[in-house]
């Protein structure tokens, strides 16, 4: 993922490719947005990422599919980061779904659901 100072071609891949997947056409819009975004300013996108996440208004459909995207695009460089984790929980902190939900769509994977 962009947060470990490594944006993998994987990772820009699996994020494009999965935003043609999402049932929410307004998420499908912000994450064909938000990689255009990673391409081009990287690192510093994802600090507003996070400001912006907060107030997106997503329902706990797009919330869950969001965090499916983000464990996905974090595995698609087949390697786990500290930093990938740590932007991950950051995430988590900004959604309102329950525990509980957001678990059907994050695979059995304790690096990732630690």
């Amino acid at each position: 993922m962009a947060c470990d100072g490594d944006i993998a071609q994987q990772e820009l891949d699996t994020i494009v490719s999965l935003s043609l997947l999402a049932d929410s056409t307004k998420l499908q819009a912000l994450l064909n947005t938000y990689a255009e975004q990673i391409k081009t300013t990287g690192v510093h996108f994802l600090h507003q990422y996070l400001g912006e996440l907060k107030d997106a208004n997503l329902n706990v459909e797009e919330e869950k599919q969001l965090v499916s995207i983000a464990v996905r695009t974090i595995e698609a460089d087949s390697a786990i980061e500290y930093n990938e984790i740590a932007f991950f929980k950051k995430i988590r902190s900004r959604i309102k779904a329950s525990d509980e939900e957001l678990l059907s769509v994050i695979p059995e994977n304790p690096a990732v659901s630690d």
